[in-house]
């Protein structure tokens, strides 16, 4: 899909979504999770849908279930190595206005958006540009190539209209967790 493409499919999906929470929990974990618990028995779920549910709540419901996931895992490196502020963001998923809104009121981190989509390849062209002498050293080719194209503030009254839904998420999640931990056990007998 091409960049403009994307970006009016992005603007459409989130002009029709609803104010406010959605109260729907929903855990991205579709092909099972990675860091910090590796398991791939977990699985993405959906709690709280309804005969009434719209596909744009549906919509917005990942986009939440992506933030909210997002804000365990900064909760968990925040314990580990200590309190950061800022979360540089690239990939698809740096391309919803609305998502990255909700990353930041529910990380209460700061959003650097990159320039570049791709950041593994971005990184992967630095360390080559450096082994041919293209570049004086990593720090020369990431002042020269890597840029931010926006910066979001934490919204505060997002993240406290979220706080009600966000303990919804982890319950939901930890239930989620046990189902995959119990299959992991079972898989191993």
């Amino acid at each position: 899909m091409g960049d403009s493409l994307e970006a009016d499919h992005y603007s459409f999906l989130e002009a029709h979504v609803p104010e406010g929470p959605t109260g729907l929990c929903i855990t991205p974990h579709l092909i099972g999770t990675c860091n910090p618990e590796f398991n791939p028995f977990a699985r993405g779920g959906i709690a709280g849908l309804n005969p009434a549910t719209t596909r744009s709540q549906l919509y917005k419901g990942i986009l939440e279930g992506l933030a909210c996931e997002l804000s365990l895992i900064t909760e968990m490196l925040a314990e580990a190595a200590g309190d950061f502020g800022d979360i540089y963001v690239t990939g698809g998923g740096s391309r919803s206005a609305l998502g990255l809104q909700l990353r930041a009121a529910l990380t209460g981190s700061r959003l650097h958006v990159m320039a570049s989509p791709e950041a593994v390849c971005l990184g992967t062209a630095i360390l080559a540009g450096v082994a041919v002498g293209e570049y004086r050293d990593a720090s020369q080719a990431v002042d020269q190539v890597v840029h931010e194209i926006a910066v979001l503030e934490p919204n505060q009254s997002i993240a406290a209209s979220y706080a009600a839904q966000m303990n919804q998420y982890r319950i939901f999640r930890a239930a989620m967790m046990a189902r995959a931990d119990f299959l992991t056990h079972k898989e191993e007998s």
